[in-house]
């Protein structure tokens, strides 16, 4: 984040994806998955997440803020 912030950038997408993380935890323990399917199914979907918003903002050349809050 530090790094986000010197370029002069806004990201947003941490918290959001904590909180991603987070519902789809709850998500799969109600439906009964194992710790270990949960813990890789819960990395992928984070890992996914931010590899968008990573193109979005590199590739597509908008502003972090914007790339962000279209994820």
């Amino acid at each position: 984040m530090t790094f986000v912030l010197i370029s002069g950038e806004v990201d947003l997408s941490v918290g959001s994806t904590y909180a991603f993380s987070g519902l789809s935890t709850g998500m799969l323990i109600i439906a009964g998955w194992t710790l270990r399917r949960r813990s890789a199914s819960d990395f992928s979907s984070a890992r996914r997440s931010d590899f968008v918003n990573g193109l979005l903002s590199t590739y597509g050349r908008l502003p972090s803020l914007i790339a962000t809050l279209a994820c």
